[in-house]
């Protein structure tokens, strides 16, 4: 039984170190929706509102 169990949890991290990468890319690219226009002079809310109108659509 033990033996199964880690022959599952390594099947189950090697599929994780797959797509790993691909997710923290993705990670990155939807918080810049938010983060970028933040820095700039004026964010305000209305742009705050912008921003997260592009960051969940992003997400879906």
């Amino acid at each position: 039984m033990q033996r199964a169990l880690a022959g599952e949890w390594r099947g189950w991290s090697i599929h994780v170190e797959d797509h790993l990468e691909g997710a923290i890319h993705k990670l990155l690219e939807t918080e810049s929706l938010i983060l970028e226009p933040a820095l700039h002079k004026g964010f305000d809310h209305a742009a705050f509102e912008q921003a997260w109108a592009a960051f969940e659509a992003a997400r879906t």
